[in-house]
Formats: C-alpha cells, structure tokens, sequence
C-alpha cells in the first residue's frame, strides 16, 4: 500500500509480501490537517467537506471529520454523526480546585462556575457556596474537602431537593452531583 502525506512530506510503500494476489496497491492520502482524503480509488467512501446539517447534499458513503466528530452520509441527504469516536474518547470535564466557601453565609455567595468543584477551606460550619441557574441537563459535583460542613444554596428561584431557596449542608469529606432536570430543579445523583 502506497501512503502519501502532504503535510510531512512523507512518501512510502509498504510490501505485502506478495500476499496481495497480485492486485496493485490502494493509494491513502492524508492532506495538510492530516486528515485521509480521497483517493479517487474507492467509489465506497469518499472524503468531503464537513456538511452544515444533518440533511445537507451528500451521497451514501461520503464521510467529513471536524475535531471530535465523523459524519456519515448513510443515504442520500442525510448524515449521522459520530461524535467522540475520533481524537477524544472522554469527555473533559471543567475543574475549579481550591474553592474558599463564603463566610457571609447567604445565598448567592461563591457562585460554582464549573462542573467539577473542590472546596478546600470552609472554615466555619455552614460557609456557603451557591450553585448555578439550572438549565435542563447540567451537571454539578462539589467535593468539600474543608474542615467543616458547607452549605450549598441553589441560585435564586432553583430547589435543591430541600425547596425553594432552600440551602442543603455538606459535610466535610463529603461528595454530591446534581443534575438539573429543568430550569428549577435539581437533583442528586
């Protein structure tokens, strides 16, 4: 099999051995973001422009890549999409480490701006800490690896599973993710 890479300059035949049949060897071209393109050998698949919709023009058996994701045209106008089966196999998650819960103790204090949150000081039993507005399908963990127990108060309007406004204590050592179910509503999982 012949390899041709644009973007290293690179230029190489691999030897079957013989073991081929004596069928001439496939071409697989790799262009300059070194991603395959097609080699005008196979009429199967077929390397294209990435398709701004799932019902956008393609032909059975074309493929795109963005980062992260492959399409597939499995019939005429219209591509699946298989996401996280190229470049990452794991979602990265957002971290903020070394969170200082608020000692003003009211809702709204220390808001959490990422998925994954680590209080490492909580000074006083029931320091705060607030989470985000809830939006259907967010997911929240707090770790408190602070000396006391913290209270977690949901954003304005939003229920923890305690009510409305409602803070829940968590204590030290303690873990707890919540996923929003709604624009209100969160639960623990």
């Amino acid at each position: 099999m012949a390899i041709h890479d644009q973007n290293h300059g690179i230029d190489s035949t691999v030897d079957h051995g013989g073991l081929d049949g004596g069928v001439e060897d496939n071409l697989l071209s790799v262009n300059a973001s070194g991603l395959p393109q097609d080699s005008g050998i196979s009429t199967l698949e077929q390397w294209v422009s990435v398709p701004a919709t799932k019902a956008s023009t393609g032909v059975k058996g074309q493929l795109a890549y963005t980062t992260g994701y492959l399409w597939k045209c499995v019939a005429t106008d219209t591509w699946d999409i298989f996401a996280g089966m190229i470049g990452t196999l794991f979602k990265r998650f957002s971290v903020t480490a070394g969170i200082t819960a608020s000692a003003t103790q009211s809702q709204g204090q220390q808001v959490l701006l990422t998925d994954i949150n680590e209080i490492s000081t909580c000074g006083t039993s029931g320091d705060v800490v607030t989470m985000p507005s809830a939006v259907a399908g967010m997911k929240i963990t707090i770790i408190n690896n602070g000396a006391q127990s913290a209270d977690v108060y949901p954003s304005t309007g939003d229920n923890l599973g305690a009510g409305v406004n409602t803070a829940v204590a968590l204590a030290s050592a303690g873990r707890i993710t919540y996923v929003a179910y709604d624009t209100t509503n969160w639960a623990t999982i």
